[in-house]
């Protein structure tokens, strides 16, 4: 685990980037948004809420790899589907993917 700055309107990460890390936020807000439509927020991300892992379930899910169980042999091709903004400045904790080696 590793702690992670961000400043205010900086993207955590964006839609297309490799999954290689999970957040669990510590301090500030931040909010999924749409870029598509000026990064209108949708929905919000507090203290204490973890984000990052619903892209490794979604591009399983679009590559129609089989079940969820094989995520972990596919790691290194994974790609976000969605993109998170911070509000405020953000403090996180994020587990690298790398650390399941």
């Amino acid at each position: 685990f590793k702690y992670e700055f961000f400043e205010k309107q900086e993207f955590v990460y964006s839609e297309g980037d490799c999954i290689e890390d999970i957040y669990f936020l510590h301090k500030g807000i931040a909010y999924f948004v749409l870029p598509i439509v000026k990064n209108y927020p949708y929905i919000k991300i507090e203290h204490g809420d973890h984000f990052g892992v619903i892209d490794i379930i979604g591009t399983q899910l679009e590559h129609d790899e089989g079940m969820l169980e094989n995520w972990f042999e596919n790691k290194n091709n994974l790609k976000r589907f969605f993109s998170v903004q911070a509000s405020t400045t953000l403090e996180c904790v994020k587990f690298s993917m790398s650390n399941l080696n």
